[in-house]
């Protein structure tokens, strides 16, 4: 028997392909009568698509079936999950109506960031030398930071020391903790927090955001590919720390931008990736603000959890000594503890106890540092009269008392 030619191969694969095709396994159909199925040639190979109506009006699927059929979620969107993305939608075009309203009585010239009609009160470091051996103030230097070989070598850099840590925790680092805070170049985690090489993970993005669990892409519930949870898993999941930590600032860019957008939403550019980002991201956040600024200042918000235990109440500059931007700030930083919560990977470590989620605010211009304290419900200044109750706050082990 002769052996077929090309053409009868390739037309041998295909009705064997056919016959050998998998039937399809309807999954749900949504409310415009589209039919979505899959079929599964191997454990690794699964097609889907969808099936319009036979007859009547066609409508494409929603986002949340489109990603569905991508792959890039595993399970496929209830019809109350699809609901209430659509009710988030229009809860959002309906703030940005009020206050496109509101945006013509507020001082501001409309052209971008909040401080934009405020002196710049950037700190100046006269001793900062940025050309070695220019004057201050000389302007040398301003487009270029060079750098003295020499004096990085022998004084500035300790490299020596640098390496003995480098060995010493080479093999078997061990950090206790993982340190989200904002890619502002004024914050310096390891300086303030006096940490060493190996203790602690540090993960910086533009307004020290984690996204919650349910705000990945306009569908929600998806499985995020994004780099905040993923440094949670890797860092409680797989590297068994005990501390998680999120730390905001005053006078802090992104922050002031999110506030200037929520005032004038024009402002708000489609194709910038940090407007879309702090929009998504610190919406919530927004909205605390409103309450806040509506009610009574000693009024606590309230920040809520699906675990008991991380549900908790703050209060938000009662005193009135930070501006709204920094308020703001504030609360989107406790804010961050609850998206943390709310991932499902974190569920088994939070209920056990394994670990603890902590907020801390940085005042960039007095260089004070305060930490939330859960039982008196505030932002509390770091000093010598309160760090040992806050010590014993955030480790009941250490034998502190209280003052």
């Amino acid at each position: 028997m002769s052996r077929p030619g090309a053409w009868g191969r390739v037309w041998n694969l295909l009705t064997k392909s056919l016959i050998d095709a998998p039937p399809k396994k309807y999954i749900a159909e949504d409310s415009f009568g589209n039919k979505f199925y899959e079929f599964q040639k191997s454990r690794s190979n699964i097609t889907r698509g969808y099936d319009p109506p036979a007859s009547g009006q066609q409508h494409a699927p929603t986002i949340e079936w489109e990603s569905w059929l991508k792959g890039t979620r595993r399970f496929p969107p209830s019809e109350e999950e699809i609901f209430l993305n659509r009710r988030r939608q229009q809860a959002q075009a309906l703030q940005d109506t009020v206050t496109e309203k509101r945006a013509p009585h507020i001082g501001t010239t409309g052209k971008g960031f909040a401080d934009i009609d405020r002196p710049k009160q950037f700190p100046k470091y006269d001793d900062l030398e940025t050309t070695p051996g220019a004057k201050p103030g000389s302007g040398t230097g301003d487009h270029l930071v060079t750098i003295d070989h020499k004096r990085c070598k022998h004084d500035a850099w300790p490299a020596q020391d640098l390496v003995k840590q480098f060995e010493q925790i080479r093999d078997n680092p061990n950090p206790t903790a993982v340190f989200f805070t904002c890619m502002d170049s004024r914050m310096l985690p390891a300086r303030f927090t006096q940490s060493q090489v190996g203790d602690m993970f540090v993960v910086r993005n533009s307004g020290n955001m984690i996204p919650h669990a349910q705000n990945y892409g306009m569908s929600g519930f998806e499985v995020s590919v994004t780099t905040e949870p993923a440094a949670l898993e890797l860092a409680v999941k797989r590297g068994g720390i005990k501390h998680v930590i999120v730390c905001g600032h005053a006078d802090c860019k992104a922050i002031n931008t999110l506030f200037n957008l929520h005032q004038c939403p024009k402002n708000f550019d489609p194709e910038s990736p940090m407007d879309h980002w702090l929009r998504r991201h610190g919406f919530t956040s927004i909205q605390k603000l409103e309450n806040r600024l509506k009610s009574d200042p000693e009024k606590p918000l309230t920040f809520l959890s699906d675990f008991p235990y991380f549900s908790f109440e703050a209060v938000i500059d009662a005193k009135n000594e930070f501006n709204v931007e920094d308020k703001l700030s504030q609360i989107n930083t406790l804010q961050q503890l609850e998206n943390i919560a709310s991932h499902g990977f974190l569920r088994e470590f939070l209920e056990s106890g394994t670990v603890n989620l902590h907020a801390m605010w940085f005042d960039i211009y007095t260089g004070n540092m305060f930490m939330f304290s859960k039982p008196r419900k505030m932002f509390v200044l770091v000093d010598e009269e309160s760090v040992e109750g806050l010590i014993q706050e955030v480790d009941p082990s250490s034998g502190s008392t209280s003052p």
